[in-house]
């Protein structure tokens, strides 16, 4: 029933726009891991760089409760530091990850007047990834086609704008095996994140 009502222009507002914004990845202490090796102690310190994203979102508002669905494209990178220490002493190597994803969110929330509120799954569709941390010989990845998340949190409508402040938590683990010479380490890709993004209405 909602999603014809939704569809009917007599009786749901609808409205369509543009979306932009970044994010930032919550990295925290889960994500530096160590490894024992026959080199000595390897430590991982990872940082997240500030990711965007940008796409077209739609709206249908139905009273108070509203369904917004988008596609956005997003990028975003990784840096990594690896210490190695053994009897030659300390050795430091720095490298970056870059991935893609076409992310589609699907947000059904509450809207009183200027302010919403709302969550909703978001599917996230790889496309690419550059890396300094591949070695093409040893490399032996995995690589999700498609994942989803859970994403929540509040907006405000101003004039033709939309601000959305959302928090972004994963579903399901994804990782990858990445070689430096001849190690092996698994690598978790799946901290949570803080997006900020602002809309227009066409």
């Amino acid at each position: 029933m909602l999603s014809i009502a939704l569809a009917s222009p007599s009786v749901a507002q609808l409205e369509w726009g543009m979306k932009a914004g970044i994010s930032s990845y919550d990295l925290g202490t889960k994500n530096i891991k160590e490894w024992s090796n026959d080199g000595g102690f390897t430590k991982q310190i990872t940082e997240a760089d500030y990711g965007h994203h940008f796409g077209l979102y739609g709206r249908g508002v139905l009273g108070f409760i509203f369904i917004e669905p988008a596609v956005l494209f997003q990028s975003g990178s990784f840096t990594y530091t690896f210490e190695d220490y053994s009897e030659a002493g300390v050795f430091t190597t720095v490298r970056k990850e870059r991935y893609n994803h076409v992310n589609m969110p699907l947000m059904l929330g509450i809207k009183a007047g200027f302010f919403r509120i709302h969550g909703g799954p978001v599917g996230h569709l790889f496309i690419n990834r550059t890396s300094d941390l591949i070695d093409p010989d040893t490399y032996k990845g995995v690589n999700e086609n498609f994942a989803f998340s859970l994403q929540g949190g509040l907006g405000l409508d101003i004039w033709r704008f939309r601000f959305d402040v959302n928090y972004e938590a994963n579903v399901k683990a994804l990782g990858n095996e990445i070689s430096i010479g001849k190690e092996s380490f698994r690598v978790n890709q799946t901290p949570p994140r803080l997006i900020f993004t602002v809309g227009f209405k066409f």
